[in-house]
């Protein structure tokens, strides 16, 4: 793999970050992460992000499942496979998250969240079938630049004002969404599969839809219920 088809992704990466600055920016200061930040999202709301959020990580579980089976290359799929334990990992460290909310797994596990808090996982799994190798990298690029920043706010929220205990809240803490190594070998797999301009028009489109998504989830555990 050529070494300047490398940087010209890193530089797609930054254009993208750029581009979505604002709509990244408006899901930060979303006011369900303002108000976990602030204190003042009542507890049934924080339980119905609880909720929503462990069914996302369901999703993210099978959705990199699909990815290694679908990877073209063992790099890709090694990459996925790290993914997948990662997630795996995160749902462990969720379960003290949702115990310190009152919230029971097997209870969870037998009910749906807000629909559209689903939508973001929902895509992923079409990207899982329908989506190349570059398509899912940009995907999750995303993903952990919205999570990463939105997860930092709620957790000095949740420690401050909600009086959670450090063990409920390891989750929270996501810091290799920005390390080189994963930004680096997002980057590979997108000069991989995805090595020209044009190439990587269509990934404009996957980042957008996925900052929409994003948007959404936060927005459905705001929306009012009958």
């Amino acid at each position: 793999m050529e070494t300047s088809v490398v940087a010209e992704v890193h530089a797609f990466l930054e254009q993208v970050e750029h581009q979505y600055g604002a709509a990244l920016a408006a899901i930060r200061n979303h006011p369900f992460v303002q108000g976990v930040e602030q204190g003042t999202v009542p507890l049934a709301i924080l339980r119905q992000f609880a909720h929503a959020e462990y069914w996302y990580m369901r999703g993210g579980v099978k959705h990199f499942a699909l990815s290694i089976m679908a990877a073209p290359d063992p790099e890709t799929q090694r990459f996925y496979h790290q993914r997948l334990s990662g997630e795996l990992e995160y749902l462990e460290r969720f379960r003290p998250f949702l115990r310190a909310l009152g919230l029971a797994e097997e209870v969870i596990e037998r009910s749906w969240p807000a629909p559209r808090t689903l939508s973001a996982v929902n895509f992923l799994f079409r990207l899982s079938i329908e989506g190349g190798p570059a398509d899912k990298a940009m995907a999750w690029f995303v993903v952990g630049r919205v999570f990463a920043e939105t997860c930092r706010a709620m957790r000095e929220g949740l420690t401050r004002h909600y009086l959670l205990a450090a063990d409920a809240l390891h989750f929270f803490d996501i810091p290799h969404v920005h390390s080189a190594p994963f930004v680096e070998a997002i980057a590979k797999i997108i000069a991989r599969y995805a090595p020209t301009a044009q190439d990587r028009t269509h990934l404009q489109q996957v980042a957008e839809a996925i900052v929409a998504y994003e948007q959404d989830f936060y927005d459905a555990l705001m929306a009012p219920t009958a």
